[in-house]
């Protein structure tokens, strides 16, 4: 619901996770579980537990939606491709480095292959799997991500956008970590 999303919004995650409980309750009454409307609504609820640090319970809605997602809209529909993105960050908070970083490739060749390179789905999820790999030690996977994530950025967004510096800085950090400091530089200045 929408009073549901205003209050994880303001950071009332209780609120916001007993609201989504009680409309998701009504909606599966009244569609069944695995109707969108009930599956927007459990991904909403599934946020507002990441939240509280509820990420066990959060990964097994989010795996229901993505399951129930896949057969009745299909694997590359934009709905099911947001689940999979989120069950990925749910498995990267609990520490399934291997699992999310998966998914998230999943999820980035989905996006390249029905949206395109420079569509802000793609590049969020572009800027998601490189955070990982940074994570993981693996700034040469890395780098070229965030690259492709900058040059998408750099067509698609205007020239001062937020998200063309936070791509900068990203390669730079990827640069950082091989031991490539003149280059580093350049691009955080």
């Amino acid at each position: 619901s929408i009073r549901a999303s205003i209050l994880k919004d303001l950071s009332r995650y209780e609120e916001s996770e007993k609201l989504n409980r009680e409309v998701l309750a009504s909606k599966r009454r009244i569609y069944g579980a695995d109707h969108p409307h009930s599956l927007t609504t459990e991904n909403s609820l599934a946020l507002a537990l990441e939240m509280q640090r509820k990420y066990d319970e959060a990964r097994t809605m989010l795996r229901h939606c993505l399951d129930a997602a896949s057969r009745s809209l299909g694997v590359d529909h934009d709905t099911t491709v947001t689940y999979l993105a989120n069950l990925a960050r749910q498995e990267q908070l609990l520490g399934n480095l291997d699992e999310a970083e998966r998914l998230m490739r999943q999820a980035l060749e989905t996006r390249r292959r029905t949206l395109g390179e420079q569509a802000q789905p793609t590049l969020v999820v572009m800027n998601n799997l490189g955070l990982l790999l940074l994570d993981r030690k693996k700034p040469q996977e890395a780098e070229p991500i965030f690259r492709a994530m900058l040059a998408g950025i750099q067509k698609a967004l205007p020239e001062k956008h937020w998200m063309q510096g936070q791509a900068m800085l990203n390669v730079a950090e990827c640069l950082v970590d091989q031991q490539r400091y003149e280059e580093a530089e350049k691009l955080e200045l």
